[in-house]
Parts: C-alpha cells; sequence; structure tokens
C-alpha cells in the first residue's frame, strides 16, 4: 500500500545502468538529467565507469556531465610512446599559403582550389522547344460557347 517514486530512465545504479544501455535498440545517449533523476549519486559512479571505459560521457565546459553513452573496454588500446612522438613530431605549416603550395607540389589538389565548370560549346537549337499551335479552343464544348444573343 505504498508509493514509489518513478524516474524517468529505472536506472539506480552501475549495473542497472550497464543493462539499459545494452538493451537499447538505438545509440543515442541518454541526458545525465534523465539517470539523475532515479540515480542521486549518478556522478560518482559515471566518473568510475569513465575511467574503467565502460561509459562515454560528454561534458560542458564546467566539467558538469551532460550525455552518456554506452562504451567497450575491449576497444581501447594503449598507444606506444614512439608513435605518439612521431605523431607529434609531424609540424603542419602555419601559413595556409605554404601548405596549399606544398599539396601542389605533392601533386595533390587542395580542397581550397576552386572548382572549374566546363561548358558544352554547342548550338542552342539542341533544346527542346515547346509547341504552340496557335490559337487553342475547347472544340469538345463549341455547342455551348455559341453566341444566341442576336
Amino acid at each position: 500500500g505504498s508509493f514509489k517514486y518513478k524516474s524517468k530512465i529505472p536506472v539506480h545504479n552501475a549495473e542497472t545502468l550497464k543493462a539499459f544501455l545494452q538493451k537499447r535498440k538505438h545509440s543515442v545517449g541518454l541526458k545525465f538529467d534523465d539517470i539523475k533523476d532515479g540515480w542521486q549519486d549518478a556522478q560518482v559512479h559515471c566518473d568510475e565507469m569513465e575511467t574503467k571505459h565502460e561509459l562515454l560521457v560528454v561534458r560542458d565546459k564546467r566539467g558538469v556531465i551532460r550525455s552518456v553513452w554506452q562504451d567497450d573496454p575491449s576497444l581501447w588500446h594503449n598507444i606506444g610512446d614512439d608513435l605518439r612522438r612521431d605523431w607529434n613530431a609531424i609540424r603542419l605549416p602555419k601559413n595556409q599559403d605554404e601548405l596549399r603550395e606544398k599539396l601542389l607540389a605533392a601533386d595533390i589538389t587542395p580542397s581550397s582550389e576552386k572548382v572549374v565548370v566546363e561548358r558544352k560549346v554547342g548550338r542552342k537549337d539542341n533544346r527542346k522547344r515547346s509547341r504552340r499551335g496557335g490559337k487553342q479552343t475547347n472544340t469538345h464544348i463549341a455547342h455551348l460557347l455559341k453566341d444566341y444573343s442576336h
């Protein structure tokens, strides 16, 4: 004979959150406010799940969680220090014109190049012209349109 609060999303702990995300048929993120509606300690647990790569979390500028998606920890791989070092060693030119020149030198078309549209040179007579066969009248109702006023 007692009442229980029914939250927007039936999530009350980390396991039910994971089960709810796995059960969904689409991959739209959950609003964190909806999760927090039925689970007050969600912030701490979602932070833990994020560090374990069980959740993908979107935060605002202040660090507050806005949206949550399911994540798979088996997809996370460590990147070696040598690859990180090589990746960070690649420097792009600061000037956009210099970058464009380097792309052209490598025979790569830059996206900033204007697209040239070739127009066909030919006769304009090739167009299909509309046929207008003089004055058109309603011949099927000519007997109704006759003037009998005289």
